[in-house]
């Protein structure tokens, strides 16, 4: 995946990430309510937050041994979107980063699933990045192609 690719790629899924973050906590669970500190501050601190696990699940979707492992790039932006998600919460939980006082069993297993999936968007959204986003072939590029078909 080239730089530009690469950027693409984990802006776009940033964007996707933050905006199911959003939907989920402010319109589904309507915890946004519970905030204590300034809620632009938060937003903010929240942006900076997907943008490092954008590039972050970015790269690790690009690691060349997971690219020789898993060659179909959905199933890998779908296995590294789950494995990111399940590190992220399980951080997240291990620290007490948390809108509620008090969590049952119930409530960490809807966290635990909402974010392996919010994750696993934004490796679907890696992948189709990489798969659909067009880069023009360099006229040198041309020339090695085609001497591998002659």
């Amino acid at each position: 995946m080239s730089i530009k690719k690469f950027i693409i790629s984990a802006l776009i899924s940033s964007a996707i990430m933050f905006g199911a973050f959003f939907f989920w906590h402010s319109m589904v669970l309507t915890d946004f309510k519970s905030i204590k500190i300034n809620k632009t501050f938060f937003l903010f601190i929240a942006t900076i937050a997907y943008l490092a696990i954008a590039f972050a699940l970015t790269k690790l979707y690009t690691l060349s041994v997971l690219k020789n492992e898993i060659p179909n790039k959905f199933l890998r932006g779908i296995l590294c979107g789950a494995a990111f998600g399940l590190l992220l919460i399980i951080l997240v939980t291990v620290l007490g980063i948390s809108f509620t006082k008090d969590t049952s069993i119930v409530n960490l297993a809807i966290d635990f699933s909402w974010q392996t999936f919010e994750q696993i968007i934004g490796g679907i959204v890696i992948a189709s990045c990489d798969l659909f986003i067009f880069e023009p072939f360099k006229a040198h590029e041309l020339d090695d192609r085609s001497a591998l078909i002659h």
